[in-house]
C-alpha cells in the first residue's frame, strides 16, 4: 500500500506562543508562515530607512565638522590658537565614529533577529511536517535520482540541488541525509 503525501498548509505559529521576540510582539494565532510579517522573507537589506537615515545624517554631521574645523585650524599659526578646532574636530569625528557604529550595530542586530525567526520558523514547520508524515513512507514515484547516483533522494535534498534528476527506480537504497 503506498501512502500519498500532501503538502499541507500548516499553522506554525500556534506551537510558538512562548518565543519571545526582542521588540516585536508575535503574528497572531491563526496566521499561516505564508502570511507572518517577517522581515527576512520580505527585504534582503538588514537596514530599514530610518537606520540608513540616522547613521547617514550622524556621518555627515560629523564629515561636515572635521572639515569645518579642519578649516578653522589652518588658519591659526600658533598651536594655543588651534586648541579649540582640534577639540571641534574629535568631537566631529567622534559623531561620525557614531554614526558607523550604530550602522554597524543595527545591521548586526537584524541579521541575528532575522536569523532567529528563521530557525524558529524552520522548527516549527519541519516538527509539524514530520508529527503529520510519521509513520508514512515516501512513495517511489515521489524519489529521484541524478545521473552516477546510488541512492534515491527526495526532490528538495541538497545532494541534488542544481542537478537533472529523473524519477528514482524502485531498487535504490533510501538517502541517509534527506531521510527518504
Amino acid at each position: 500500500m503506498t501512502a500519498v503525501l500532501e503538502r499541507p498548509s500548516v499553522n506554525v505559529f500556534s506551537t510558538a506562543q512562548n518565543i519571545e521576540h526582542v521588540g516585536e510582539p508575535l503574528p497572531p494565532v491563526g496566521r499561516t508562515l505564508a502570511t507572518a510579517q517577517r522581515r527576512y522573507l520580505t527585504s534582503a537589506s538588514p537596514w530599514r530607512g530610518r537606520d540608513v537615515l540616522r547613521s547617514a545624517l550622524l556621518g555627515a554631521v560629523g564629515a561636515t565638522g572635521v572639515t569645518a574645523f579642519w578649516y578653522q585650524s589652518s588658519n591659526e599659526a600658533a598651536w594655543r590658537d588651534q586648541i579649540g578646532a582640534i577639540l571641534g574636530g574629535l568631537l566631529a569625528v567622534g559623531v561620525l565614529v557614531l554614526g558607523a557604529v550604530l550602522w554597524l550595530i543595527t545591521g548586526f542586530r537584524e541579521v541575528r533577529r532575522g536569523l532567529r525567526d528563521l530557525e524558529v520558523d524552520k522548527q516549527n514547520v519541519f516538527s509539524l511536517l514530520a508529527s503529520r508524515a510519521e509513520g508514512l513512507a515516501a512513495p517511489l514515484d515521489w524519489l529521484v535520482v541524478a545521473t552516477g547516483m546510488t541512492r534515491a533522494h527526495r526532490p528538495e535534498c541538497l545532494l541534488v540541488r542544481g542537478k537533472s534528476v529523473k524519477p528514482a527506480p524502485s531498487d535504490l537504497e533510501p538517502c541517509g541525509v534527506c531521510q527518504s
